[in-house]
Protein backbone atom coordinates (compact mmCIF):
# COMPACT_ATOMS: atom_id res chain seq x y z
CA UNK A 1 0.00 0.00 0.00
CA UNK A 2 1.39 3.37 -1.05
CA UNK A 3 0.66 6.46 1.33
CA UNK A 4 -1.25 8.91 -1.08
CA UNK A 5 1.17 11.71 -0.05
CA UNK A 6 4.10 9.49 -1.34
CA UNK A 7 2.28 9.10 -4.32
CA UNK A 8 1.99 12.49 -5.08
CA UNK A 9 4.64 14.04 -3.66
CA UNK A 10 2.49 16.53 -1.78
CA UNK A 11 1.98 16.77 2.13
CA UNK A 12 -1.15 16.30 3.89
CA UNK A 13 -3.21 19.56 4.44
CA UNK A 14 -5.95 20.44 6.75
CA UNK A 15 -6.44 16.91 8.26
CA UNK A 16 -6.13 15.20 5.07
CA UNK A 17 -8.94 16.66 3.57
CA UNK A 18 -6.27 18.07 0.62
CA UNK A 19 -3.97 15.96 0.06
CA UNK A 20 -6.01 14.23 -2.47
CA UNK A 21 -6.08 16.92 -4.50
CA UNK A 22 -3.39 16.63 -6.88
CA UNK A 23 -3.26 15.76 -11.22
CA UNK A 24 -1.90 12.43 -10.17
CA UNK A 25 -4.66 11.11 -9.05
CA UNK A 26 -7.84 13.18 -10.69
CA UNK A 27 -5.89 13.28 -13.76
CA UNK A 28 -6.61 9.96 -13.59
CA UNK A 29 -9.95 9.72 -12.62
CA UNK A 30 -10.89 12.46 -15.02
CA UNK A 31 -8.92 11.79 -18.39
CA UNK A 32 -11.14 10.26 -21.13
CA UNK A 33 -10.29 7.34 -22.78
CA UNK A 34 -11.97 8.10 -26.10
CA UNK A 35 -10.57 11.68 -26.85
CA UNK A 36 -6.32 10.78 -27.66
CA UNK A 37 -5.52 14.11 -26.80
CA UNK A 38 -6.72 13.15 -23.06
CA UNK A 39 -4.15 9.88 -23.53
CA UNK A 40 -1.42 11.73 -24.88
CA UNK A 41 -1.25 14.61 -22.25
CA UNK A 42 -1.43 11.76 -19.35
CA UNK A 43 1.47 10.17 -21.08
CA UNK A 44 2.95 13.14 -21.28
CA UNK A 45 2.52 13.86 -17.67
CA UNK A 46 3.13 10.29 -16.03
CA UNK A 47 -0.36 10.49 -15.36
CA UNK A 48 -2.11 6.62 -14.59
CA UNK A 49 -5.10 5.65 -15.89
CA UNK A 50 -7.31 5.19 -12.70
CA UNK A 51 -10.45 2.85 -13.52
CA UNK A 52 -13.97 3.23 -11.67
CA UNK A 53 -17.03 0.47 -11.86
CA UNK A 54 -20.42 0.55 -10.06
CA UNK A 55 -21.52 -2.91 -8.64
CA UNK A 56 -25.38 -2.85 -10.21
CA UNK A 57 -27.84 -6.22 -10.41
CA UNK A 58 -30.33 -3.73 -11.93
CA UNK A 59 -30.77 -2.06 -15.49
CA UNK A 60 -31.89 1.50 -14.99
CA UNK A 61 -28.87 1.99 -12.59
CA UNK A 62 -27.07 0.65 -14.91
CA UNK A 63 -27.95 2.68 -17.69
CA UNK A 64 -27.76 5.64 -16.15
CA UNK A 65 -24.78 5.15 -14.76
CA UNK A 66 -22.78 4.58 -18.07
CA UNK A 67 -24.78 7.23 -19.46
CA UNK A 68 -22.62 9.49 -17.12
CA UNK A 69 -19.31 8.47 -18.38
CA UNK A 70 -17.91 8.51 -15.27
CA UNK A 71 -17.81 4.62 -14.85
CA UNK A 72 -15.31 2.31 -16.81
CA UNK A 73 -17.38 -1.03 -16.36
CA UNK A 74 -20.43 -2.06 -14.80
CA UNK A 75 -20.20 -5.35 -12.30
CA UNK A 76 -23.07 -7.53 -12.35
CA UNK A 77 -23.38 -9.54 -9.26
CA UNK A 78 -24.07 -13.08 -10.70
CA UNK A 79 -22.25 -14.94 -7.36
CA UNK A 80 -24.97 -14.13 -4.39
CA UNK A 81 -27.86 -12.24 -5.83
CA UNK A 82 -31.12 -13.77 -7.47
CA UNK A 83 -31.44 -12.90 -11.05
CA UNK A 84 -32.94 -13.89 -13.84
CA UNK A 85 -30.94 -14.33 -17.55
CA UNK A 86 -33.14 -11.46 -18.70
CA UNK A 87 -31.57 -9.63 -15.60
CA UNK A 88 -28.11 -10.28 -17.13
CA UNK A 89 -29.72 -9.49 -20.57
CA UNK A 90 -30.91 -6.37 -19.98
CA UNK A 91 -27.78 -4.71 -17.35
CA UNK A 92 -25.24 -5.72 -20.60
CA UNK A 93 -27.41 -3.97 -23.40
CA UNK A 94 -27.86 -0.56 -20.83
CA UNK A 95 -24.51 -0.43 -20.43
CA UNK A 96 -23.62 -1.41 -24.02
CA UNK A 97 -25.63 1.38 -25.12
CA UNK A 98 -22.93 3.85 -23.48
CA UNK A 99 -19.69 1.49 -24.65
CA UNK A 100 -19.56 0.48 -20.99
CA UNK A 101 -17.73 -2.88 -20.27
CA UNK A 102 -19.97 -5.11 -18.27
CA UNK A 103 -17.94 -7.72 -16.00
CA UNK A 104 -19.96 -10.57 -14.54
CA UNK A 105 -18.75 -12.20 -11.45
CA UNK A 106 -19.97 -15.50 -10.80
CA UNK A 107 -19.79 -18.24 -7.53
CA UNK A 108 -18.55 -21.98 -7.47
CA UNK A 109 -22.10 -23.22 -8.40
CA UNK A 110 -22.91 -24.00 -12.37
CA UNK A 111 -19.94 -21.57 -13.24
CA UNK A 112 -19.57 -23.58 -16.72
CA UNK A 113 -23.52 -22.69 -17.13
CA UNK A 114 -23.34 -19.20 -16.06
CA UNK A 115 -20.31 -18.19 -18.21
CA UNK A 116 -22.02 -19.36 -21.36
CA UNK A 117 -25.55 -17.22 -19.97
CA UNK A 118 -23.11 -13.54 -19.81
CA UNK A 119 -20.84 -14.90 -22.95
CA UNK A 120 -24.54 -14.98 -24.71
CA UNK A 121 -25.71 -11.84 -23.39
CA UNK A 122 -22.99 -9.63 -23.90
CA UNK A 123 -20.68 -9.27 -21.21
CA UNK A 124 -17.08 -8.65 -21.63
CA UNK A 125 -15.78 -9.93 -18.54
CA UNK A 126 -16.50 -13.13 -16.26
CA UNK A 127 -14.62 -12.66 -12.73
CA UNK A 128 -14.66 -16.25 -11.41
CA UNK A 129 -15.45 -16.50 -7.58
CA UNK A 130 -13.49 -19.17 -5.92
CA UNK A 131 -11.23 -21.00 -8.06
CA UNK A 132 -8.58 -22.26 -5.73
CA UNK A 133 -5.95 -23.57 -8.15
CA UNK A 134 -4.18 -22.69 -10.92
CA UNK A 135 -5.14 -26.08 -13.03
CA UNK A 136 -9.33 -24.64 -11.71
CA UNK A 137 -7.86 -21.00 -13.46
CA UNK A 138 -6.76 -23.19 -16.86
CA UNK A 139 -9.58 -24.85 -16.97
CA UNK A 140 -12.36 -22.33 -16.90
CA UNK A 141 -10.51 -20.03 -18.91
CA UNK A 142 -10.23 -23.41 -21.68
CA UNK A 143 -14.03 -23.67 -21.33
CA UNK A 144 -15.07 -20.12 -21.75
CA UNK A 145 -12.31 -19.86 -24.77
CA UNK A 146 -14.01 -22.92 -26.29
CA UNK A 147 -17.37 -21.81 -25.66
CA UNK A 148 -16.38 -18.14 -27.35
CA UNK A 149 -15.00 -20.08 -30.00
CA UNK A 150 -18.56 -22.03 -31.29
CA UNK A 151 -20.48 -18.92 -30.56
CA UNK A 152 -17.98 -17.32 -33.14
CA UNK A 153 -18.15 -19.86 -35.51
CA UNK A 154 -22.11 -20.15 -35.35
CA UNK A 155 -22.04 -15.97 -36.02
CA UNK A 156 -19.65 -16.87 -38.97
CA UNK A 157 -22.36 -19.69 -39.71
CA UNK A 158 -25.25 -17.31 -39.99
CA UNK A 159 -23.77 -14.50 -41.79
CA UNK A 160 -22.80 -17.13 -44.97
CA UNK A 161 -26.42 -18.46 -44.86
CA UNK A 162 -27.39 -14.56 -44.50
CA UNK A 163 -25.70 -13.36 -48.07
Amino acid sequence: VTEISDYTGAPELFDGRVKTLHPKVHGGLLQRRDLEEHQQQAKDNNIPTISTRIESPWAYMTELAAASGYFDFIEYEGEYAPHTEEDLEDVCRAAELYDCATVVKIDRQNREFMAQKAIACGAQGILFADLYTAEEVAQMNAYVEAYKKSVSERYEMFNELAR
